[in-house]
């Protein structure tokens, strides 16, 4: 009754990639529904059953969180790409990464100066540190970026912010 297509999740729900929420918990009841253990008789099929709704409960847990699909996708995706590619796949996620930070980072900026604030340099850099590590599960996840890269980023932000690299206390600023 289940597609057990190794670990595509999607698939084992028989859903598109595009599936929303709603998809996704009517996919779930449905297979639960009809391949619950408590359903046979026989402890072969019993036990072969609790395993298929093992993996059914890991794909809906995993596509009903929001950060763990993220996650899961940003595998998934990776996979496909190959190694032919994933240079340049890594240099189009590096790039989509700076985009989003910039974008952020521009938005704030010009808040803060809708507001009559002065923004230098060394201001946008400890705000740009302190949004990426407020996001950091965000970031890692949606881009696959492994923690150690994640965290050389964000401190080349606060060390710029900073200026001492070790990021000592700030001073209480007037707002």
């Amino acid at each position: 009754k289940v597609k057990t297509d190794g670990e595509n999740y999607y698939g084992l729900l028989g859903l598109d990639a595009s599936a929303g929420e709603a998809e996704i918990k009517t996919a779930f009841k449905r297979l639960a529904r009809e391949n619950h253990p408590d359903k046979f008789v026989d402890e072969v099929a019993k036990a072969r059953q609790e395993e298929v709704m093992k993996n059914i409960n890991q794909a809906y847990s995993t596509l009903s969180d929001d950060m763990s699909r993220a996650e899961y996708d940003s595998r998934r995706n990776s996979e496909e790409a190959g190694d032919p590619n994933k240079e340049e796949e890594m240099v189009k996620v590096f790039q989509q990464f700076f985009d989003e930070v910039q974008k952020v980072a521009n938005d704030w900026a010009q808040s803060q100066a809708e507001k009559g604030r002065k923004v230098n340099r060394k201001i946008l850099n400890l705000y740009i540190s302190d949004y990426l590590l407020n996001n950091k599960e965000y970031f890692q996840a949606k881009y696959n970026l492994p923690p150690e890269v994640f965290q050389a980023f964000s401190e080349n932000f606060k060390s710029s912010g900073t200026g001492d690299g070790a990021g000592g206390k700030r001073r209480n600023r007037r707002r």
